[in-house]
């Protein structure tokens, strides 16, 4: 397809993924187009209207960059009043420069507003050309020539919702506790799977199995604490990397300052929202309490998964669902099996 159509292409993809994969996204063409360090989504509870969070470098200075990302449709743009909180909470929090990335665009008072500012502006027409002149979403061929990047845009599938889960999303990282290490891990630099295995296999407390060290990038993004980012070649194969989604960044947070009860409620809510776990606390919630056995029989039933791994991932789903304070797993007194006991009664270990 020629330039126009490419662009077409690359607004087609970013106004079908979610707000947040939007801001995901945003930070991937900061990443690819810019000279940056310390580039990483802001917490929720710290973004104060800043979604991106970079130090711009250069020979001469560098800059703390703040940057405000809104999935809008191309009918509704920026007004004035939006550029005015962003100038805001760029002064509240301290950065030099500002850009406000929008797949839609600005209102005329706006643009004046920011330019006085100097701050910079990305609309989705500019977005797009920026994207295709650093080979985001597409592929240069020739003769301005480009070709669908489809791999890229399949980062951002989100878990399956309906129909039959795919194996893939059925968890299998055993221990919650290392979920904490897997982030560390990307926080520090180690985004791609051999060398998160590698973090894992040195830094994981004695309960990780090393084998099982592949399994916890792939945990990590069905709980939405991690999100899928470029391929880069290792040894001639193309590896995905992995950043740290906006709720990835506040529990690590929350974790590193010793807020663990409020880390703990973010890592709730994120186990509460894997398709997967939802589909069995469904059943829990209606029956009141489902033996282990049952448990397997709605894996076996609701997912791809096949054969002697059901058992596999059954205790996995169970170890997820006992974590969350409203189950309980009992064990004495007959068959394993796992209650509904109400919100703040279950098992904080």
């Amino acid at each position: 397809m020629k330039e126009a159509a490419a662009k077409d292409y690359i607004r087609d993809q970013y106004l079908g993924i979610t707000p947040t994969q939007f801001e995901q996204l945003s930070k991937l063409v900061l990443e690819r187009s810019e000279r940056t360090r310390e580039l990483e989504l802001t917490p929720f509870r710290q973004d104060g209207g800043i979604d991106v969070h970079a130090v711009i470098e250069r020979d001469l200075f560098w800059a703390r960059l703040g940057v405000q990302v809104k999935q809008y449709q191309e009918s509704s743009n920026i007004g004035l009043s939006g550029i005015q909180r962003f100038k805001g909470a760029l002064f509240d929090v301290d950065y030099q420069i500002g850009t406000y990335i929008t797949s839609s665009g600005y209102t005329d008072s706006a643009i004046e507003s920011a330019e006085q500012s100097y701050l910079r502006l990305i609309d989705g027409e500019r977005l797009a050309e920026i994207m295709l002149n650093s080979e985001i979403g597409v592929e240069y061929v020739d003769s301005s020539t480009y070709h669908e990047d489809i791999e890229f845009w399949e980062a951002f599938e989100k878990p399956e919702e309906e129909g039959i889960i795919p194996t893939s999303e059925v968890p299998q990282a055993d221990h919650l506790h290392i979920i904490r290490t897997t982030l560390e891990a990307v926080d520090r630099g180690y985004t791609i799977v051999p060398e998160i295995k590698s973090y894992l296999d040195t830094n994981a407390e004695s309960s990780y199995v090393e084998r099982q060290g592949l399994y916890y990038p792939d945990a990590a993004w069905m709980l939405g604490l991690l999100h899928k980012g470029f391929q880069k070649k290792v040894n001639g194969q193309k590896k995905r990397e992995f950043g740290l989604t906006r709720r990835g960044e506040e529990y690590l947070e929350l974790v590193e300052v010793g807020q663990d009860e409020a880390a703990k409620e973010v890592l709730c809510e994120a186990i509460r929202g894997v398709e997967m776990i939802e589909r069995i606390t469904a059943e829990i919630r209606e029956e009141g309490v489902i033996t282990h056995t049952e448990l397997k029989e709605i894996i076996d039933r609701e997912s791809a998964v096949t054969g002697t791994t059901i058992t596999r991932r059954a205790t996995t789903c169970g170890k997820w669902i006992d974590y969350l304070p409203e189950y309980q797993k009992r064990t004495t007194g007959g068959p394993q099996r796992y209650e509904y006991v109400g919100d703040g009664l279950g098992n904080w270990s």
